[in-house]
């Protein structure tokens, strides 16, 4: 098989990859085998830049063997602004569903909550997590509040 990009379409395309690239590896400290696919994958897009007239941003290390994106690249890419909209909703979603959660199990019980039907739960949940998204819209974090540490 063979794909016809445009130039444009490959710079396109290398948005997307350091999009995926982040999604992928930003919270590994170490390789990880499971990536090990992406990352040929990706390296293999990138050799194309100098075939696309692109070489400015992705540059090939020969002292690792590996192509990388370019401070210019990093500069301009849209990946980042992908990213962030991403996280800012992520959050807020995920903040409310865990808040509903707790607070179902808090008024069942956990063993309650854990042979609830799936459905019912997820139903239950929606109903709490609407409150919070709600708030959130309206507020933020303002009226957020965690009760006090205690480190002994």
């Amino acid at each position: 098989m063979k794909i016809d990009l445009t130039k444009d379409e490959y710079k396109l395309l290398l948005d997307m990859l350091a999009t995926a690239d982040w999604v992928i590896n930003a919270h590994k400290s170490e390789p990880d085998e499971k990536t090990e696919p992406y990352d040929q994958l990706q390296q293999k897009i990138f050799a194309l830049a100098k075939e696309y007239g692109l070489d400015n941003l992705i540059h090939y290390d020969p002292e690792i063997g590996e192509y990388s994106p370019t401070l210019e690249f990093e500069e301009n890419a849209n990946d980042q602004v992908f990213i962030d909209e991403y996280d800012e909703d992520t959050f807020w979603d995920l903040l409310a569903i865990r808040m509903a959660q707790r607070d179902l199990v808090d008024q069942v019980g956990e063993d309650a909550f854990d042979e609830m039907e799936p459905t019912k739960r997820l139903a239950e949940v929606d109903t709490i997590a609407e409150k919070y998204f709600d708030e959130f819209t309206e507020n933020g974090i303002t009226n957020l509040r965690i009760n006090p540490i205690v480190v002994h």
